[in-house]
């Protein structure tokens, strides 16, 4: 049997910059990016509470990676990978449209 997550119970589902004010500018912009996302679409909110995991992610542009922790009610951005599940490395529009669902990863492998 698969756990499914639920969004809290005011449907929300917190992002968290781990490092705070000390994240870097791919922490930062990930961390918005999922707010504004999530803030946009139940059915966005619903998926990212269904989610459990860690995902890393790497820019080329600076050589930055995160790891994003899909926890049982909240999402947290962490500096770094920090054993991720699965890491998807790329540029960071790329990154952002595979985070949105804009964009399948496989598929952006094959138009290297």
């Amino acid at each position: 049997m698969v756990a499914v997550n639920k969004p809290a119970g005011d449907g929300t589902v917190p992002v968290t910059l781990v490092a705070g004010e000390k994240a870097s500018g791919l922490a930062s912009m990930t961390a918005q990016y999922l707010e504004d996302l999530l803030a946009g679409s139940s059915k966005k909110r619903e998926e990212a509470a269904a989610l459990h995991g860690r995902l890393g992610l790497h820019a080329r542009e600076g050589d930055v990676q995160v790891t994003i922790v899909f926890g049982e009610r909240s999402i947290s951005i962490e500096e770094g990978l920090r054993d991720p599940d699965v890491v998807i490395n790329g540029g960071i529009g790329t990154l952002m449209n595979v985070l949105a669902g804009k964009a399948n990863p496989a598929w952006e492998l094959l138009r290297r």
